[in-house]
């Protein structure tokens, strides 16, 4: 019987060791030890090995791990300062991630097993977590919100959480709440990218903060400033605008609300663009030569505002200080929209 089990396991652990393969890119959910944890490989942006990160339960602070290029299944585990901390060895099997973590002496050993899960869902045990602070209330239209701050790994995000309970206003606010959490989580991702591409001491940056910007009857106005730093030559900035409706807390596609004949894009000699561009040019940049050439009428930051319908002059980068808001009074902007887009906007009077 002692013969038999004996020949069993050695049969098991020659199966495992046949189907056990190097682990490829991908994302695990599991256990060292006895502790939670979330980890993470893929490739570098030059021809290198493979590295990885992981964090326990749903912290904030990850381990980095390098991978051996003289064995694929080792791995250096490094700590927030840049020392070694571990060692680890894995192994994959379909969409199991098994494996050892052992102390820099190899005096304490733990076990590792994970299951695959889908990229995407790396930070989801720890933005899960996160519980925010509340910073005041504003009154604006026909409605109020709350400030909401969000201060965990060095990112600066401002999220907004409007007042009620109805079924629109729920969701409105769990879509907003989900931008924060996804900003939060790229910040993470820049924060790894920065450390294993340019090192320890490269700078990295997010910033997020969300402003409602008008309420009407039927609508609310969101604006979603965003800008950072993730290497490259230079900083990123953007500003989006985002309008729902109250009733169902669903994204409304303002540009909709234009004639058809507009939703390709607004030309400067065009009605609507010489309306436009009479505004443009009394903004503080905009009786520039330069600024009147090189901008563009978009159709992406359109928005509605208490007194009236917002366009966006788009430019370059190089002509960043070109880029202006503009608003159409109600009055003015009515020729410009559909009987649907009129009585949207009329809500806002």
């Amino acid at each position: 019987m002692i013969n038999r089990s004996l020949t069993f396991m050695l049969l098991m652990a020659s199966v495992s060791a046949v189907h056990a393969a190097t682990c490829q890119s991908g994302t695990w959910s599991g256990t060292l030890g006895k502790l939670p944890i979330t980890l993470q490989l893929e490739a570098t942006q030059r021809d290198d090995p493979l590295s990885g990160r992981y964090y326990y339960r749903d912290a904030m602070a990850e381990l980095e791990l390098k991978q051996d290029p003289a064995n694929d299944r080792q791995w250096v585990e490094i700590d927030d300062k840049g020392q070694a901390t571990g060692q680890l060895r894995l192994d994959c099997d379909g969409t199991m991630l098994t494996g050892e973590w052992r102390t820099p002496s190899g005096v304490k050993t733990l076990p590792i097993q994970a299951m695959r899960i889908p990229d995407e869902q790396y930070h989801a045990a720890r933005l899960a977590s996160i519980k925010p602070t509340t910073r005041g209330t504003t009154r604006i239209g026909n409605g109020s919100y709350e400030r909401l701050v969000l201060d965990a790994a060095g990112a600066s995000i401002q999220a907004v959480r409007l007042q009620g309970t109805s079924t629109g206003i729920l969701a409105i606010n769990q879509s907003l709440w989900q931008q924060a959490t996804e900003t939060l989580g790229e910040h993470l991702d820049c924060r790894a990218e920065a450390r294993r591409e340019r090192g320890r001491a490269s700078e990295f940056e997010s910033n997020l903060q969300e402003d409602v910007v008008a309420w009407s009857r039927g609508y609310v106005a969101v604006s979603l400033n965003n800008e950072g730093y993730c290497g490259g030559a230079h900083p990123w900035h953007g500003e989006s605008f985002r309008t729902y409706r109250l009733d169902t807390g669903a994204q409304e596609d303002v540009t909709q609300w234009l004639r058809e004949d507009l939703r390709q894009g607004i030309e400067k000699d065009s009605a609507l663009g010489r309306q436009l561009m009479a505004r443009y040019r009394k903004t503080p940049n905009g009786a520039e030569p330069e600024c009147i050439d090189g901008i563009t009428l978009s159709l992406s930051g359109v928005h509605p505002v208490a007194q009236g319908l917002a366009f966006q002059a788009d430019a370059p980068y190089a002509l960043t200080p070109c880029i202006e808001v503009v608003v159409l009074p109600i009055d003015v902007v009515l020729p410009f929209l559909t009987a649907e887009g009129r009585k949207a906007l009329q809500t806002f009077r």
